[in-house]
């Protein structure tokens, strides 16, 4: 039976499906902090398979590959959180673009607007000794500090009546 067929009796037609993506937040005008976890969402319609996230800077990107350098591509869920890196420069000039994947890289949206993303102040605070202590020469003590967004490594140096440093320790020793 493979001679057995049937035609349509006229013609009809097939319309193309167009697939989209959209911003929803980061959209413009909110604030961020370098170091903070966020949740950037969007929509789409016929995008099969996984999307893309990038950070752009002053219209110039992307500045940070949010979805690679963190988990590699995000699934199409609507929403993904991001940690942004203690890095960042500040600035008002900030956007989101959002973007599909092969054979779906023409589709693609970003922010409307700007948004801002304050830089991470790194703070030092020495706990102990902080006054009133006496320490004997020739004896090892004890240095405690207390620390937050500070990259790398620390100095410690060891200054008498506000002028110095009259003694830097030495990095061999840590």
């Amino acid at each position: 039976y493979t001679n057995v067929y049937d035609y349509s009796n006229s013609n009809f037609t097939i319309n193309a499906v167009t697939p989209t993506i959209t911003v929803v937040s980061p959209n413009g005008g909110q604030t961020w902090t370098a170091g903070t976890t966020q949740t950037v969402t969007w929509t789409s319609s016929n995008l099969p398979g996984e999307i893309s996230i990038a950070l752009y800077k002053g219209g110039i990107g992307p500045a940070y590959l949010v979805s690679e350098a963190q988990w590699g591509y995000n699934p199409n869920t609507g929403s993904a959180s991001i940690l942004l890196p203690t890095t960042l420069a500040q600035g008002s000039d900030y956007k989101i673009g959002v973007a599909g994947h092969s054979p779906y890289t023409n589709v693609y949206n970003y922010s409307n607007s700007y948004f801002t993303i304050n830089a991470v102040t790194p703070t030092i605070t020495v706990v102990s000794p902080n006054g009133g202590q006496t320490w004997t020469a020739g004896t090892t003590q004890t240095v405690t500090w207390t620390s937050s967004n500070l990259p790398g490594e620390i100095s410690i140096a060891l200054y008498k009546g506000g002028i110095g440093p009259a003694y830097l320790v030495s990095e061999a020793q840590w």
